[in-house]
């Protein structure tokens, strides 16, 4: 989500985090909190069913990671603000950075991205830093929502079908 600008001419500011091989983007208005907190610490069943508890709460976590690099569990959480629905954690291998951007500085993807990859699917922006020949990928937070609302459909779906066929 690229936040909108009042000004042709005002910095945004974005958080930068790596995950695999990707350097990507969230703006920095959506982080609530960074963490040290590594998967294999928290409930291996909560984690399993991408949950991870946080004091008294209990939130969603995305591991996009394990999708890019199945072998080496990322050791950070973001815990991400979602306009349209409640908080959500994020994987991250690293500890993240800032950078700015003017809003000319970023480019559209353009939508065939999306059929070749699931992963730049959830991105809608690139850019690139000055003397960085690394893109810049930014995350939309509602393509990561709505594929886990399509998830949990298909899941729901499954577990229906497997009930009628039980019946």
């Amino acid at each position: 989500m690229v936040v909108p600008s009042s000004h042709p001419l005002d910095r945004q500011k974005f958080i930068t985090f790596s995950l695999a091989e990707y350097r990507v983007a969230l703006p920095m208005a959506s982080v609530l909190r960074i963490l040290h907190h590594r998967p294999e610490g928290s409930n291996d069943t909560l984690s399993r069913m991408g949950l991870v508890q946080i004091g008294s709460h209990v939130i969603r976590a995305f591991d996009l990671h394990r999708q890019l690099n199945p072998v080496n569990p990322p050791p950070f959480l973001l815990i991400v603000r979602s306009p349209e629905s409640e908080p959500f954690g994020l994987w991250v291998d690293g500890l993240p950075d800032i950078v700015e951007f003017l809003p000319d500085e970023l480019r559209s993807l353009p939508p065939s991205v999306s059929r070749t990859s699931p992963f730049l699917a959830l991105m809608s922006h690139t850019a690139l830093l000055p003397d960085d020949q690394d893109p810049i990928f930014f995350l939309e937070i509602s393509r990561i929502l709505g594929t886990l609302g399509r998830t949990i459909s298909s899941v729901s779906s499954a577990g229906d079908s497997a009930r009628h066929q039980l019946q």
